[in-house]
């Protein structure tokens, strides 16, 4: 009764209900719970039909994760309640209620399509799959993307907030909904484990083509500015897209579309924001994170967006790569300028082109490319003359080409020093920030078993072994623990003299790490259930640079093997580590 007419009672109680529901009701120990929910719905109190709601996707959320032979139960609730369902959310909620600036309407409407989510999302109910079941309910989806934001909402609100509003937040499980449908059940990829031909059918042919057309038109309205969409959204815009330029199917229906989903979406996505530019100059380690490393960040369109373009580029190739290509020529040419003074709104583009030749250049330069003959020609005009850039954000992408340019065969006579030197000065430059630095140290290790680069490091390994050590300090990252060993391997006879003194900074960041990773286990999980996602610990970090260092250090006592007596020290110094790791039964190191 308190929650009944209360809601921020149920919000508190929310939690507890989920848990009593997930034990009671499969189990057939609340079996009214169901009926007495869907009565709420036809109550004139809003409160009540909300809270009818919140037990509703409970009990749906019970059938999430089973398949269809373990929920036949399932399909007779779908027949005796769904057509309600839908009718409810279709005519109380949108027709009569339906405000946009109501934001109760919107988590209603969120929790509708939440309980679709449910039942459909580890497989897909035989009743919904019939036409007369999935059209209005998919027709109602489309219905909900195509609601307009108030402009009252818009003006309102600043952009980073604009996502926790109800009706923003129902946008997105509409967007997931028909994109995990088609992903799951209307494609060929995963479609075979289902075997629903029918609907495959009906997906692709009936509805397909007219959602497609509607996010080629919101994409459209997005590009000139006429649309706002969530960072969710665009998400699973292009996610959905994605999947129809895999199948063959579908392809047809995006080839049309490709060069202007390259110049009007990629493109701008992949260029720089100025919170991004923000982010390299005061957060440098989650610019790495987020624009180089290429981490899987919750709904990120401009990764979205990469994940496309390597797609299409890979998948159809012979369809897309020419324009691909065509495009960022003119681009750049368009832009460049003067290399070593080129502005900030030209150096954002040009930053764009090469994060696109980055996220394809495998596709480049593989034996068989054609164009693998060209790249050389393309880092030396576009590329190398950035290595003496003013603007940071372009010195780490063109050493990160760099990094990824192993298969070209260089053959003009300067490329390879220019490589040596453009590198070595982004490392070794003082004022250069941590993707500057990091990008070059694995543009090092690409090019270490080069004749060209050995000779030259060999003057400079033992300055650059105590850079990579400073920059391991400062960045916990596997990678560098790479290049490290990468360098051991290399010029072990050059470092043999201060291998004691490696091994003792080595064994120093590794216990710092595991005492940190000792002490985040014993990490209380009584108190998880209050805390965000954001705060939970995540150490996988600082677990793949632990084992980095180890390996590092395996690799220093192999070169020494022959020598005993420094054997003997390296045993000494790395004895704190390995005390550390038994005595706490660290069993992962």
């Amino acid at each position: 009764r308190c929650s009944v007419n209360s809601p921020s009672c149920i919000r508190l109680l929310q939690p507890a209900l989920t848990v009593i529901v997930s034990e009671e009701y499969p189990h057939k120990r609340w079996n009214n719970l169901l009926e007495e929910s869907f009565k709420l719905l036809s109550s004139n109190d809003i409160n009540s039909a909300h809270i009818g709601l919140l037990c509703l996707s409970e009990v749906f959320r019970t059938y999430r994760w089973k398949e269809n032979d373990d929920r036949q139960d399932l399909e007779v609730l779908i027949v005796q309640y769904f057509p309600a369902l839908l009718e409810f959310a279709s005519s109380n909620l949108l027709q009569n209620g339906g405000s946009m600036d109501d934001p109760k309407v919107g988590e209603m409407i969120k929790l509708v399509l939440k309980i679709y989510k449910f039942i459909t999302y580890h497989d897909m109910p035989f009743t919904l799959q019939r036409p007369e079941s999935f059209i209005p309910w998919a027709n109602f989806h489309v219905t909900i993307i195509q609601q307009p934001l108030s402009p009252e909402f818009l003006a309102s609100t600043e952009k980073d907030n604009r996502k926790s509003n109800p009706w923003v937040k129902a946008k997105k499980w509409a967007y997931a909904n028909l994109c995990r449908l088609f992903q799951r059940y209307g494609s060929e990829s995963l479609t075979r484990k289902f075997a629903y031909d029918d609907f495959k059918s009906l997906y692709v042919e009936q509805f397909l083509p007219q959602l497609l057309q509607l996010f080629f038109q919101q994409i459209e309205q997005w590009g000139s500015g006429s649309l706002w969409l969530s960072n969710e959204a665009i998400y699973y815009i292009l996610s959905f897209v994605e999947q129809t330029v895999i199948q063959k199917v579908t392809w047809n229906l995006v080839k049309p579309h490709y060069s202007t989903l390259l110049e009007h979406v990629i493109f701008p996505l992949l260029t720089p924001t100025e919170e991004m530019l923000e982010t390299f100059e005061i957060d440098p380690q989650e610019y790495v994170h987020r624009n180089l490393e290429l981490w899987d960040d919750d709904y990120s369109p401009d990764l979205a967006a990469v994940s496309l373009l390597t797609t299409s580029v890979t998948k159809r190739g012979k369809t897309t790569l020419i324009p691909t290509l065509q495009f960022v020529n003119q681009v750049l040419q368009n832009n460049v300028g003067n290399f070593n003074d080129i502005p900030l709104e030209n150096a954002v583009k040009v930053e764009s082109c090469l994060r696109i030749i980055s996220s394809i250049i495998d596709r480049l330069t593989h034996k068989n490319s054609p164009y693998l003959g060209e790249i050389e020609g393309f880092l030396v005009t576009f590329a190398f003359p950035f290595f003496q850039s003013k603007h940071g954000f372009l010195r780490a992408r063109v050493c990160e080409l760099c990094s990824k340019a192993s298969d070209v065969d260089f053959k003009q006579p300067d490329s390879l020093p220019t490589i040596y030197q453009g590198v070595m000065s982004c490392f070794n430059e003082e004022s250069d920030s941590l993707p500057v630095k990091l990008l070059a140290a694995l543009a090092l290790q690409t090019f270490i078993q080069v004749p060209v680069f050995q000779e030259c490091l060999s003057s400079a390994v033992l300055p650059t072994m105590q850079r990579l050590l400073q920059l391991s300090n400062e960045f916990e990252s596997d990678a560098i623990s790479g290049v490290m060993q990468e360098f051991v391997e290399c010029f072990a006879e050059q470092l043999q003299p201060f291998g004691v003194e490696l091994m003792n900074n080595l064994v120093q960041q590794f216990l710092k790490l595991a005492i940190e990773l000792h002490d985040a286990s014993n990490f209380d999980v009584n108190n998880a259930m209050s805390m965000s996602a954001a705060e939970m610990p995540d150490e996988s970090d600082k677990q793949m640079a632990a084992l980095g260092i180890l390996s590092t250090t395996i690799s220093i006592l192999l070169s020494f093997e022959n020598s005993q007596d420094i054997v003997k020290n390296l045993e000494q110094s790395f004895y704190p580590a390995a005390e550390f790791i038994l005595k706490n039964d660290v069993e992962d190191f």
